[in-house]
């Protein structure tokens, strides 16, 4: 889908190393909406940095994980996200964030690492589910919702340098597409 990039700023100078995973939190870094209550934007929109920065010689193994997926990393891949979409999509009623997929594929070998959020140590739910009661809500009523994803603990995105599209997707909505390097700092 073709987006009015008027209508939406992504922050440039947050703290990504900040943004949780698997959170549907507004965050410093997430994609905000111009006219907050009368935006006409209906679609999704993703922000992360250009650039991640990695330590050489360093693994996820060695920092503490918690429940939620997130760990004490500074290896991180971190997406922020914002979707504001009718509750009709997927036949979802309620908070749809958790069956958003976030896709990175590397542009060198064709490697695709897709995720969704984790929710509770269980990723997503099933079509046709009620995710809030809401039944005295029209099913077309549109709403925001935040997401926060980190594609090397979720979708396993190899600790390298290379070249990423990255873009999330739910029903007939795809995002704005981010090309997004990842390099080892020089000690």
């Amino acid at each position: 889908m073709n987006q009015d990039t008027s209508l939406y700023e992504l922050p440039v100078n947050c703290d990504f190393s900040k943004v949780g995973n698997n959170h549907t939190m507004e965050t410093g870094c997430s994609p905000v909406l111009k006219d907050p209550f009368f935006s006409e934007f209906i679609g999704l929109v993703i922000n992360t940095p250009k650039i991640f920065l990695w330590p050489k010689n360093d693994s996820i193994e060695n920092y503490q994980s918690f429940p939620n997926g997130g760990n004490e990393s500074p290896l991180k891949f971190s997406i922020s996200g914002l979707a504001k979409i009718p509750d009709s999509v997927l036949n979802y009623d309620g908070d749809i964030s958790y069956e958003i997929v976030v896709t990175a594929v590397n542009q060198k070998t064709a490697e695709v690492y897709s995720a969704k959020m984790i929710k509770n140590g269980m990723s997503g739910t099933k079509p046709g589910s009620t995710l809030s009661n809401t039944n005295d809500l029209p099913h077309d009523f549109i709403r925001k919702h935040y997401f926060n994803i980190d594609l090397v603990s979720n979708a396993g995105l190899p600790i390298s340098e290379a070249i990423y599209t990255v873009y999330a997707m739910i029903g007939k909505y795809k995002s704005n597409v981010i090309t997004v390097t990842t390099k080892f700092k020089d000690n």
